[in-house]
């Protein structure tokens, strides 16, 4: 809806221009007989087009024109002066102190509209444009950022491949798995991106593990264990000094991938919809590639028998509605493992 304020200090004629400014679609006409009101409320609150009457007490048109642009951040807004001058001076003058166009009276009701119209048509455009102006600026600078957030994940991830043979691999897959998962719950395509590239942070606290611990060939003692579940808080101390969406959602990540929906997981114990959304599907990804991957300490599950224990955990250690898109893409998980696996076989 475009807003146009009508000033002239005679009724009759107000109530013309009311009238045939109304017949445009999607306008909000205002009109004022007190140009020193008029005034006030304009540039209180900015509309998209102003008529003005050249002849008036207080302030003329000229006078309402000039002052109107000194005060104004905008100098697109669409200013006509209405005047029964014919002279060309007065003209001149109007357009010298920022009028945009101007008629004379008696104005044409069909002339007056189709001018309206065109300059709230322009005045549409031009905001548009400024706004995408705006949006492309914001753009350019969240892109730029992104790029050296995405070179520093990917270091950091790197590193932490350095600590575990299959860590790259595996953090890949979570975030193929993860992306895929948020897809089939109907997360929009920026949460798909964002769960997409924070997935694969997951376990970087695991660089703070000693190896004793994080290859062990064989089953951890309790003060071990214990040790082991230090990276989540390790890995979100790590993550937590970004400021932005990315930097965040890595560090709630890393940190609460190991809670359980029932409440029974680490670090914090969070039951159900208190742990964030992005770390309950993450965990569901996670806990299927650990047992179809070869460890030290194990062999790898077949995929059936990875896909039922997903199944018997919704519900306790897993977000039921997690768990669901995840079993309702088993297809599409198999098809990521083999293609990550014969990735991996290639390098």
């Amino acid at each position: 809806m475009q807003r146009i304020v009508v000033v002239d200090d005679a009724p009759v004629t107000l109530e013309i221009y009311r009238r045939a400014l109304n017949q445009l679609e999607d306008v909000s006409v205002e009109v004022f007989t007190s140009s020193i009101v008029a005034f006030a409320e304009v540039c209180e609150h900015e509309p998209d087009l102003i008529v003005v009457d050249y002849r008036m007490p207080d302030l003329d048109g000229l006078e309402f024109v000039e002052r109107f642009r000194k005060r104004s951040s905008d100098p697109d807004i669409p200013m006509i002066v209405v005047t029964g001058s014919s002279d060309a001076d007065v003209r001149r003058r109007a357009l010298d102190v920022g009028a945009t166009d101007f008629i004379q009276k008696p104005a044409d009701s069909v002339e007056f509209m189709s001018r309206s119209r065109n300059l709230l048509r322009l005045r549409a455009h031009e905001k548009a444009l400024r706004q995408r102006s705006v949006s492309l600026e914001a753009q350019v600078k969240e892109l730029s950022g992104n790029i050296h957030e995405l070179e520093m994940l990917d270091s950091m991830i790197t590193l932490a491949g350095y600590h575990d043979n299959d860590g790259r691999f595996h953090g890949a897959r979570l975030g193929d798995y993860a992306s895929l998962m948020a897809r089939k719950m109907g997360l929009d395509v920026k949460t798909q991106r964002l769960v997409y590239l924070a997935a694969p942070l997951h376990d970087i606290g695991k660089i703070a593990i000693p190896d004793r611990i994080l290859f062990k060939n064989g089953k951890l003692t309790k003060e071990e264990f214990a040790m082991m579940k230090t990276h989540s808080e390790i890995g979100y101390e790590i993550l937590r000094g970004g400021t932005s969406l990315l930097m965040t959602t890595a560090a709630q990540i890393a940190r609460s991938h190991h809670e359980c929906w029932d409440g029974t997981g680490y670090p914090q114990g969070l039951k159900g919809e208190d742990i964030p959304l992005l770390a309950r599907i993450v965990a569901v990804a996670d806990v299927f590639d650990a047992l179809v991957s070869v460890r030290p300490y194990k062999s790898g599950w077949a995929l059936p028998q990875a896909f039922e224990a997903i199944r018997r955990g919704l519900g306790s250690k897993f977000d039921p509605r997690a768990g669901e898109a995840f079993l309702d893409s088993q297809l599409e998980i198999q098809e990521i493992r083999q293609h990550q696996m014969t990735s991996t076989s290639a390098a």
